[in-house]
């Protein structure tokens, strides 16, 4: 399906870059125009984002890649044709040394933190939806991962 200008209006006026509710449910929208991952993503490549999360894990032990998973409060969201998006949790990846800022935080902080969608360039897409079953597994390439601030111990 092409792009237009209902689909840029529709992102445009949806409040995903502060609120990860609105985007999953923008996500559900974009789907149900039958958009392909790639189209979805030319929509969010190298867009900024600032969303709160609960940390679940932290593991700064791998020499490669250290990472921050979050909970994001939103388990399953249900798409017209009855299939569901299974979106909860996300994980921001740091390929270099992990920023100075992410030693204050421990797993069950509340924190809000910003990241940028990936370009859309690559091999694979910044928002990958990955069938299994009768739901989406949801993928998420971020870069650039921030702390803002730790909202709860």
């Amino acid at each position: 399906m092409a792009l237009g200008t209902n689909t840029e209006k529709l992102v445009g006026e949806s409040g995903y870059e502060t609120d990860w509710d609105n985007f999953v449910h923008l996500l559900v929208k974009l789907i149900s125009l039958d958009l392909s991952d790639r189209d979805i993503s030319s929509h969010f490549a190298d867009k900024s984002i600032t969303w709160i999360g609960r940390i679940t894990k932290i593991d700064f032990s791998r020499e490669l890649s250290q990472t921050i998973s979050l909970s994001m409060g939103t388990p399953e969201v249900q798409i017209p044709d009855g299939r569901v998006i299974k979106a909860d949790h996300i994980v921001l990846l740091f390929r270099d040394d992990s920023p100075s800022e992410w030693g204050q935080c421990s797993v069950g902080n509340l924190i809000r933190f910003k990241a940028a969608f990936k370009g859309n360039s690559g091999v694979v897409p910044a928002i990958r939806l990955t069938e299994h079953e009768s739901s989406f597994l949801l993928g998420l390439g971020l870069r650039n991962g921030m702390l803002l601030e730790v909202l709860e111990s």
